[in-house]
């Protein structure tokens, strides 16, 4: 817990097995094999950065297959937090297989990658059911030199930046473009993972549930769990989905008896479940407190947008509000990453005492796609003391 510099340094091994670790709070590596052979393992362990590499490889390479495997990095939950440039780094390696690991990137950089690849031997190393995450607007993964791919595909790769991924060295825009570069990831999804929390990488989402392939080298998950033989899910863990069929119609916000009592609640549900046709949450009539921030919906498309909508069409009989004290929250309604969203017939309140700091009201980062404001009225400060105080305040919009 809490290294100065590391968790593990191996150097010049031969058929190591690192397994069953954890380590907490590495201030530039988690685990870093150096110069290492033969049929060597990293599986079943947690990482958690503060800054740097989560699990390094320099100039590793595992067997060809036969008589000796591959080397074998898999079930690994990888958290980057502070500033943490790669959640997995290999670099000259090869004969490596990358199966079923969960990595998240937590801190905010438009520059790192949950995954990243460059040099090494040609076709040989192989990137199959994984989630790579990153929340904090960098990449899903950055395959520097494609030529070391042999089979890249039943990924999940998300981001709330603006670029999904570096391929060839030249950063793509969504799932299609990557597929598009690299003629691989055909079975590949970008959702949403629903981890349990920034801390823990089970996750509940089934928009990652039974959608890897079979597996001849893992059979197991992070938590000893047998993996479906058939179907197994992405990721390093193994599970049953609980959340109920995707949304599709109409459902109320608060008030008397409402689908959801908060806005707050809708967000979650949606973002859990995603959707399956066009979604209207219907706001009741009056002041509804809220501070939500909106990813990146599943099933969500052009034409199944999600709507935030005054139940009676009435504009002045609701009220999103929220009143910012500090610049990290100086938001009423964050968009980040989410396309296909639509306000209509709302108010949005900020702080409105003249010359607030804080007093932006809806704002939007990420690459948002298709957003739509409708017949909405914006009611802040009549005067503002600082550049912090838009209406409308979009980074990448």
């Amino acid at each position: 817990t809490n290294q100065g510099w590391g968790g593990m340094y191996l150097t010049y091994q031969s058929t190591p097995l690192i397994s069953g670790n954890t380590i907490t709070g590495a201030g530039t590596r988690g685990i870093v094999l150096d110069y290492s052979s033969n049929d060597f393992q990293i599986v079943k362990n947690k990482i958690t950065t503060n800054s740097g590499y989560g699990i390094s490889l320099s100039y590793s390479v595992g067997g060809s297959g036969l008589p000796t495997p591959l080397g074998l990095i898999a079930n690994n939950f990888v958290i980057g937090n502070g500033s943490t440039s790669e959640g997995m780094y290999l670099a000259y390696c090869g004969f490596v297989n990358i199966y079923h690991n969960s990595v998240s990137m937590n801190y905010a950089s438009t520059t790192a990658d949950a995954l990243y690849i460059i040099y090494g031997t040609a076709s040989s190393i192989n990137v199959v059911n994984n989630i790579f995450a990153n929340n904090g607007g960098g990449f899903a993964y950055n395959i520097y030199t494609p030529a070391t791919i042999n089979t890249i595909d039943y990924n999940d790769l998300y981001t709330t930046g603006t670029f999904l991924a570096t391929w060839n060295n030249i950063n793509r825009t969504d799932l299609a473009a990557v597929q598009s570069a690299s003629g691989q990831e055909a079975n590949s999804v970008s959702v949403y993972p629903s981890f349990v929390s920034a801390s823990d990488l089970h996750t509940v989402s089934p928009w990652v549930n039974a959608k890897g392939t079979p597996l001849g080298t893992v059979f197991d998950d992070y938590d000893g769990q047998a993996r479906n033989g058939a179907t197994p899910d992405l990721g390093a863990d193994e599970f049953t989905p609980t959340a109920g069929a995707p949304l599709a119609g109409t459902y109320t916000i608060g008030g008397s008896s409402p689908s959801y009592s908060t806005m707050a609640a809708a967000v979650a549900d949606a973002l859990l479940r995603g959707i399956s046709d066009t979604v209207r949450f219907k706001f009741r009539n009056g002041v509804h407190t809220v501070h939500p921030t909106i990813l990146s919906i599943s099933g969500s498309t052009p034409s199944k947008p999600i709507y935030f909508e005054s139940e009676t069409g009435i504009t002045a009989g609701v009220t999103l509000y929220f009143g910012a004290t500090v610049a990290d929250s100086n938001y009423v309604v964050l968009l980040n990453g989410a396309d296909n969203i639509v306000f209509k017939n709302l108010t949005f309140a900020s702080n409105n005492a003249p010359g607030s700091t804080y007093a932006s009201m809806l704002s939007v980062a990420g690459g948002v796609e298709n957003l739509r404001v409708q017949s909405c009225v914006f009611s802040g400060p009549t005067s503002a003391s600082s550049r912090k105080t838009p209406s409308f305040n979009s980074a990448t919009a």
